[in-house]
C-alpha cells in the first residue's frame, strides 16, 4: 500500500472538506455550519489526507469505550489507492488515544465500495437500520475491535 500523509483538519480545511463531501456523495451531505461545528466543539476527530483527497470522520462519546466512524470520504481520482485503508488505520489509533476498543460505522446497503472496504479490513456485520438514509434505503451496520490492529 502506498503511504497517505494524514492530518488534523482545521477550519481552514472547509472548502476541501465540502469538495470532498460532494464528490464522494450524493446524499446526506454535511453543511459547511455543520462541520464549522463538528471542526471546533464536537467531541469528534477529522483526519485529511494532506493531499485532501479522503477523509475520516470519528465522533467519540463521553464514558464510552465506541468511537463511530460517521464519515469517510475518498475523491473519485484517488479510489482504488489505498486512501480509504489508509484513512481507517488512522482512525484505529485516534481511537485507541481516546481509550475506545471500537468503532462501529454503517454504510448503504448499496455502497459495495465501503462494504468491501470494510470487509478486506476485518471489520464485521452486526445488523441493519431499515430506510436509515434520507431516500429510504437501508443501512448496514459494521464494526471492529480496535486493540489488535
Amino acid at each position: 500500500m502506498a503511504s497517505h500523509l494524514l492530518r488534523t483538519a482545521s477550519l481552514s480545511d472547509l472548502d476541501a472538506l465540502a469538495a470532498l463531501e460532494k464528490d464522494a456523495f450524493s446524499y446526506d451531505l454535511i453543511s459547511p455550519r455543520q462541520w464549522k461545528y463538528i471542526l471546533t466543539k464536537a467531541n469528534a476527530t477529522v483526519r485529511l489526507t494532506c493531499d485532501n483527497d479522503g477523509y475520516a470522520l470519528l465522533f467519540f462519546r463521553k464514558n464510552s469505550a465506541k468511537a463511530r466512524l460517521y464519515s469517510l470520504a475518498v475523491s473519485d481520482s484517488a479510489r482504488g489507492k489505498g486512501v480509504g485503508a489508509a484513512l481507517l488505520e488512522d482512525i484505529y489509533a485516534c481511537a485507541k488515544q481516546k481509550h475506545c476498543t471500537e468503532v462501529v460505522a454503517e454504510t448503504k446497503h448499496t455502497n459495495k465500495a465501503m462494504q468491501h472496504i470494510f470487509e478486506n479490513a476485518g471489520w464485521n456485520v452486526f445488523g441493519t437500520y431499515r430506510v436509515y438514509y434520507k431516500d429510504g434505503t437501508d443501512a448496514i451496520r459494521y464494526h471492529i475491535k480496535v486493540e489488535h490492529v
